[in-house]
């Protein structure tokens, strides 16, 4: 009986070990490109809606007619509303062009996101800034939820904002970060000329609003920085480095249980 436990003790403490090493982490393999497993958890860079892709950037269009501004090389998927939501579901893998826009027609409510990068080589990261978001875009699956933030996609308003992968349960759980969702499209504000003169407390008044903003916005991007970070997380050692780390581990423990169950 005590062997079993002894045993069962060591498996579990292994499968806990497993879990917490390899969750949301990249691998690099011998052409030196990394691969995600899962884009569970990884937060991307949008830089606009209906926008173009120029180098290392990603955009959210709206219309498929936008696909022939997004270069022919890019990562992409398409995306529905769920309903009653501002999330969004995959309903297609993450995919390369391969060198050719693909044909895509969208049904009502439906978008594309393009995610674009020269290479998926995280020794080349100086160059090309996007590659991991490229490697997690390739990860995307379908049945994976989105979290937009910072910008709209159905009339396209607001500029560098965010798109967290994560998963249904944790929409149904409430586990997903807080987000800001531009009601309409940003346009320039107008400027009228006038003669009448602003009174000194008028001034003040306004200070102290645009002060009040500021900070309050500020919270809330560090509340949501936090938010991202826990959730994204990136590898550094390779594959083999955390199995070895993992086997020594499981070693120590099985070898510390089996001396501990002979003495009793």
């Amino acid at each position: 009986m005590k062997k079993i436990f002894a045993i069962s003790l060591v498996l579990v403490l292994t499968l806990a070990l497993s879990v917490s090493v390899f969750a949301g982490e990249y691998t690099v393999g011998s052409d030196g490109d990394a691969v995600y497993d899962t884009a569970v958890g990884y937060v991307f860079a949008i830089e606009d809606v209906n926008g173009t892709i120029n180098g290392e950037d990603a955009t959210v269009l709206n219309t498929a007619d936008g696909l022939a501004n997004c270069g022919s090389w890019s990562i992409w998927f398409v995306a529905e509303p769920i309903e009653d939501t501002d999330y969004y579901k995959a309903i297609t893998d993450g995919a390369a062009m391969g060198g050719a826009s693909p044909a895509v027609t969208l049904e009502e409510n439906q978008i594309i996101v393009v995610v674009h990068s020269s290479t998926s080589n995280p020794d080349k990261a100086d160059l090309y800034p996007n590659w991991e978001d490229k490697v997690a875009a390739l990860a995307i699956k379908a049945g994976d939820c989105l979290v937009f933030d910072g910008i709209n996609v159905k009339t396209g308003a607001g500029t560098n904002g965010t798109m967290t992968v994560v998963t249904l349960d944790d929409i149904l759980a409430g586990l997903v970060p807080e987000t800001s969702i531009p009601e309409e499209e940003s346009s320039e504000p107008v400027v009228e000329e006038s003669s009448e003169v602003v009174e000194s407390s008028e001034v003040v008044e306004s200070s102290e609003v645009v002060e009040s903003s500021v900070v309050e916005s500020s919270e809330e991007e560090d509340e949501l920085s936090l938010n991202s970070s826990e959730m994204k997380t990136e590898g550094g050692l390779s594959t083999i480095t955390w199995v070895l780390i993992i086997a020594a581990v499981v070693v120590v423990i099985a070898a510390v249980v089996i001396i501990c169950v002979k003495k009793k």
